[in-house]
């Protein structure tokens, strides 16, 4: 694994920002330390996810979305039916939990995305 790699896992670096080659190398790297509870589970949905958004692809994890007109709009999801089963697998809370708490955080209503199954509210 780079230098580069393991400053951007250790929080050194934010591979966020970084370039869609470097993000996809710092996914694949933090896949398997996040199994073994070595990383956030949340910043390895974020970083693919991210890099998903600028790619103009599907999202895994449902965690981008924009604000139109006051209403908080997720960003297309792939195989949405899916979703929750991805996000727990990293030790994220169910979809529906997430999409509570960015509406409690943002003030504001959100519309739930297609395809995405209406499962309750649970934490890993």
């Amino acid at each position: 694994m780079s230098l580069e790699i393991q400053s951007a896992l250790t929080g050194q670096k934010t591979p966020e920002q970084a370039s869609p080659e470097f993000q996809l190398e710092a996914a694949e790297a933090m896949v398997l330390l996040v199994r073994e509870g070595e990383a956030s589970g949340e910043r390895l949905a974020l970083l693919v996810d991210r890099h998903a958004r600028l790619q103009n692809i599907p999202q895994s994890y449902g965690m981008q979305y924009n604000m139109v007109e006051g209403r908080i709009q997720f960003l297309p999801v792939r195989e949405p039916a899916d979703l929750d089963r991805r996000r727990l697998q990293v030790g994220l809370p169910t979809f529906a939990c997430y999409l509570a708490s960015v509406e409690q955080q943002r003030q504001a209503p959100a519309d739930w995305p297609d395809g995405v199954d209406r499962n309750p509210c649970e934490s890993p």
